[in-house]
């Protein structure tokens, strides 16, 4: 799949010399690393999603620390 649709941007690219050479370059680079990191996006979400999970209890946790004496984590 991943060689068709370059080969598709690849034919879209030489309508693009013309008007706007940069733009389709720039969009050519996104679309190939979109390409080679597909397979990962899955795994990748599930590590930013913990990350951000646990960013966010130990944030909460802190706040709740600072505003009360008696610890409270909720």
């Amino acid at each position: 799949m991943c060689l068709w649709t370059s080969y598709l941007r690849l034919h879209a690219l030489s309508r693009y010399i013309r008007s706007g050479f940069m733009l389709a370059v720039i969009s050519r680079l996104v679309q190939a690393y979109m390409c080679l990191w597909t397979p990962y996006l899955p795994r990748l979400h599930a590590f930013m999603v913990g990350l951000w999970t646990s960013f966010l209890s130990s944030s909460i946790r802190k706040c709740d620390l600072r505003l009360s004496n008696t610890p409270v984590c909720i």
